[in-house]
């Protein structure tokens, strides 16, 4: 079953015309990349429509599955019913981004005969890479991580779902329980009779707990 099964009674489809053709564009760090000129487009559940690089798309592996399954056909739109417009925004900004990187990467190893097997996975943009990185997550508070976590796991973005779950993971390391309790909105089904009585034989686990 197709992850975008469930919404297809809202998707527009008609018969493919002409091929695809391509163009060159700019990228934010200043370098010339090839870039399809079809648009994949999408609408979020709150009425915001996008028009999506075809490489960008294709890293929603949901995306990717329904257009394996309807090759023949054209998609007028895909609408997103579990995906709000600022989280598609953040979605699209990190997938760009990182083809961005691997395509400068890739070129400079081209110019100056890298063996490709041997470098890190951005060359030598790797650190502009965790800046980037480092930055994207520092804009989102606790409630923007989980929205935007909800939305790459909906859309199957595998690279930025485990980026996101290590950064949640990170920010509720060594914390208390009471603070990740609210964090992930978890019922305390414990009395404080039974509370008191893991504390006491768990003393440990309560060592050394970062302030919340």
């Amino acid at each position: 079953m197709n992850d975008l099964d469930p919404i297809l009674s809202g998707v527009q489809l008609r018969p493919r015309r002409g091929s695809d053709s391509v163009v060159i564009r700019r990228n934010n760090h200043g370098v010339v990349a090839k870039a399809s000129s079809k648009k994949i487009p999408m609408t979020t559940f709150d009425g915001v429509s996008f028009e999506v690089d075809v490489e960008v798309a294709m890293k929603m592996e949901a995306v990717r599955s329904f257009f394996e399954d309807y090759n023949s056909q054209e998609i007028t739109k895909i609408p997103l019913p579990n995906v709000s417009s600022n989280s598609l925004t953040m979605v699209i900004d990190y997938i760009k981004t990182h083809l961005d990187f691997s395509e400068m990467a890739k070129k400079c190893d081209e110019i100056e005969e890298i063996d490709v097997l041997s470098r890190k996975k951005y060359g030598k943009f790797t650190m502009e890479a965790k800046a980037y990185d480092n930055q994207y997550l520092e804009k989102l508070d606790n409630d923007a991580i989980k929205e935007l976590l909800l939305a790459a796991n909906y859309l199957n973005v595998k690279s930025l779902l485990d980026f996101l779950n290590q950064g949640i993971a990170n920010r509720v390391m060594n914390k208390s329980v009471e603070y990740v309790r609210e964090y992930f909105e978890i019922e305390n089904d414990f009395t404080p009779e039974e509370e008191e009585a893991i504390r006491q034989e768990n003393p440990w686990a309560w060592e050394d707990i970062d302030e919340d």
